[in-house]
């Protein structure tokens, strides 16, 4: 019997001719093929019969590399990070009755000697009782003493220093119910 009446009882019908020959081989001498191939390899072909300057890498290899990229890309994106506001107390645009503290939490530790906080009333008066101060057990938490507050909208401003010794601002606003 011979190779293509082989090729064709075990070929599922569908596939017809050109899958037939894709799939029959033809002998070949190894040291025909090492011939060849060592002479691909003097002239600078690859041996699988590409061009040569052509890249081509298989897709277990291309996963590889993107999740290597990937992984790269977001440890340097964390190292970059700014201390950024959390949340206040009084909450960021609530109604509430008149603090005695505004305290601001933050995504990252603070330096306490670069790290302010004012409150303001609608006039543009400041309503602080002294100056803001870092927690000793908490260093992401920055708080300052206000007066009574009369009802109204304050707004607070902060700027604070981070310990990867970024820089950030920023202002909200809250309001005392009468």
């Amino acid at each position: 019997m011979h190779d293509l009446d082989i090729a064709r009882k075990s070929a599922p019908k569908r596939l017809g001719k050109s899958a037939l020959n894709r799939n029959r081989r033809l002998p070949i001498s190894t040291s025909l093929s090492a011939e060849v191939g060592q002479a691909r390899l003097r002239r600078g072909v690859p041996t699988d019969g590409r061009e040569s300057g052509h890249v081509s890498l298989c897709p277990r290899y291309s996963a590889i590399l993107a999740l290597v990229l990937l992984s790269l890309c977001m440890k340097t994106g964390a190292a970059s990070a700014h201390a950024l506001l959390d949340h206040a107390d009084p909450r960021v645009g609530n109604t509430v009755k008149s603090p005695h503290v505004v305290s601001l939490w933050f995504t990252q530790n603070l330096e306490t000697a670069f790290s302010t906080v004012e409150v303001f009333d609608s006039n543009g008066a400041r309503m602080n009782t002294g100056n803001a101060a870092v927690d000793k057990t908490d260093r992401k938490l920055l708080r300052v003493p206000v007066k009574a507050l009369p009802p109204g909208t304050y707004t607070v401003k902060w700027r604070v220093l981070s310990v990867d010794t970024h820089t950030t601002e920023g202002n909200f606003t809250f309001h005392v119910a009468p």
